[in-house]
């Protein structure tokens, strides 16, 4: 029995050491979105998400932490609540998952930020300097916003659409900016989703596999829930 509990307790501590490892990197990926996103105004929805994201990492190592604590301890009524715990966080993190994955696979957080966008030119002229782009579709787009339809501003188009020249509106055809900035910002944005949904996932799968570890061990405990504080 001691060889079983042994061999399951490196596996737990293993296990439990490689999920803070991913929740430490699904924060810092978080951090790094909540931190330089902004800086093309991204809307509050990925930003809520963001921060979701970051105290579920917290939280994860924490369980993390009582994982060992009860495993050292071999105080097995913990092990049965972080067991349960791990399994209420994995159920919260499939949903934010499924969430995150169908609104980046229709675009529509890119739409919304963009959308976004056309009322602060400030962030639109970051957006177009940047990804070298002009519009959500095209340059055609800013004769329906609030901008284009001023009468001083018919037929033109920011100076950001535009590069090397002091004038921009729809007839530049040599400077214009002609691909809209939509499938530009989706692919940016893509790789934040890409890292967080594949470190979200890996968290996912270890904390299965803690789940099963910790009913593992606290099954292969004979000691009383306690006991441990009994002399």
């Amino acid at each position: 029995m001691s060889i079983s509990c042994s061999i399951l307790g490196c596996l737990y501590h293993s296990t439990a050491t490689v999920l803070a490892i991913c929740s430490m990197a699904l924060i810092i990926a978080a951090v790094f979105m909540l931190e330089y996103l902004p800086t093309y105004g991204v809307n509050e929805g990925l930003m809520d998400f963001s921060v979701v994201t970051i105290l579920f990492g917290g939280i994860t190592i924490i369980m993390v932490v009582f994982m060992v604590f009860g495993a050292m301890t071999k105080h097995r009524c913990l092990l049965y609540l972080t067991a349960m715990g791990s399994a209420v966080m994995c159920l919260f993190q499939f949903a934010c998952l499924t969430w995150m994955g169908f609104q980046a696979s229709t675009g529509k957080i890119q739409q919304q930020s963009l959308k976004s966008y056309t009322h602060d030119l400030h962030y639109m002229n970051i957006v177009q300097k940047d990804f070298k782009c002009c519009g959500m579709d095209g340059p055609g787009d800013w004769n329906r916003t609030t901008w284009g339809q001023k009468p001083e501003h018919a037929g033109k188009v920011p100076l950001s659409c535009c590069e090397g020249t002091d004038t921009c509106d729809l007839s530049t055809a040599v400077s214009l900016y002609t691909e809209g900035c939509q499938r530009k910002v989706f692919h940016y944005m893509a790789n934040y989703y890409n890292t967080i949904i594949a470190l979200a996932i890996a968290v996912c799968l270890f904390q299965f596999c803690g789940i099963f570890l910790s009913c593992c061990i606290a099954r292969a405990y004979k000691e009383e829930p306690y006991q441990q504080f009994k002399d």
